[in-house]
């Protein structure tokens, strides 16, 4: 699979000398209790390499080396089609808004739990797409269905998403923005008048591959921004064709204060399962260097507890 990344990101930028390069990285340290004494733990540890040509708009590389492992994240081009970008490689799919706002982006230390429970992610694929800095924004790409994680294949004896036998997966999403609200990342550091984005999304997996069924699952959402006040609320339902459908919300309120602490409040909700989360942010260099702490409060009957969660963001 890397080998598979760096031939994508070669093809894209054929020589330094007519390419913009450029090395990212960053690592949050994190220490949660769940129950006493917690753990340290380093969620995320991610190096990005990126570029651009004269007929690539955007190639990009990204390794996580968090959690004790070594995993590929990122590892596509985008070819500009006149005004349309054409995306081919591993990356996100476009499919809710959260799971799109970089995690280096986050108020809180990590995303709400809709995130995993609707299928959001990265995956092997293609899209046809305009951006996210347009009025309106749209994407519709095809992917193979499994996912970034590898599976293990017992007759080859290792781990790939390359399974052999895809899982179609079509995802589009459709996307409107007033004010130029900055709509990929939680935080108002820009401040201002109302400024708000309005998202739909969709994703449906076809049954080619044995033994699965088909799924589909729609989202909607909107951010908002005003003097430093940041709204993110986002709805999903769905799942396999003939059961039951899923439903979850989740809405989460932030205001900057001094352009550097931020209060926050988030709810969430999947079916009959409900918690709430309270949290604080400090932004020395923006999200650069950031402190942050949660704490989040089951308001249902299951048996977990209160978790609390602190993490150090550094970027360079």
């Amino acid at each position: 699979m890397l080998r598979l990344a760096m031939c994508i990101v070669c093809l894209a930028i054929p020589s330094v000398a007519y390419a913009n390069v450029k090395l990212s990285g960053r690592a949050q340290m994190r220490y949660t209790v769940e129950e006493l004494p917690g753990e340290f733990s380093l969620p995320r540890v991610r190096l990005k390499f990126g570029g651009s040509t004269d007929y690539v708009k955007k190639a990009s590389i990204q390794v996580d080396l968090g959690k004790g492992a070594v995993n590929l994240k990122d590892a596509y081009a985008d070819l500009a089609l006149g005004s349309v970008l054409l995306r081919v490689g591993q990356f996100k799919k476009p499919f809710s808004r959260q799971q799109l706002i970089s995690s280096s982006r986050l108020a809180f230390v990590d995303r709400a739990a809709t995130d995993k429970a609707f299928g959001a992610g990265r995956d092997l694929g293609f899209m046809i797409h305009n951006g996210k800095k347009n009025r309106i924004e749209y994407a519709l790409g095809l992917f193979n269905g499994y996912g970034e994680k590898g599976i293990f294949n017992p007759n080859k004896n290792k781990f790939s998403n390359l399974t052999g036998e895809a899982r179609p997966l079509a995802v589009t999403r459709l996307a409107y923005n007033h004010g130029k609200p900055s709509g990929y990342d939680e935080v108002d550091f820009a401040g201002g008048p109302l400024r708000v984005s309005v998202g739909v999304s969709a994703q449906h997996y076809f049954t080619q591959a044995a033994g699965q069924s088909e799924a589909t699952y729609v989202g909607a959402d909107v951010i908002a921004k005003l003097a430093g006040t940041s709204l993110l609320a986002e709805y999903f339902t769905g799942g396999a064709s003939g059961a039951d459908a899923s439903n979850g919300l989740h809405v989460q309120l932030g205001h900057l204060i001094k352009e550097r602490y931020q209060p926050l409040l988030r709810y969430v909700q999947i079916d009959d399962a409900q918690h709430a989360m309270v949290g604080f942010s400090t932004y020395m260099k923006n999200h650069k260097l950031k402190a942050q702490i949660d704490v989040s409060q089951p308001l249902d009957d299951r048996n977990d507890g209160m978790a609390i969660r602190t993490q150090l963001q550094v970027s360079f």
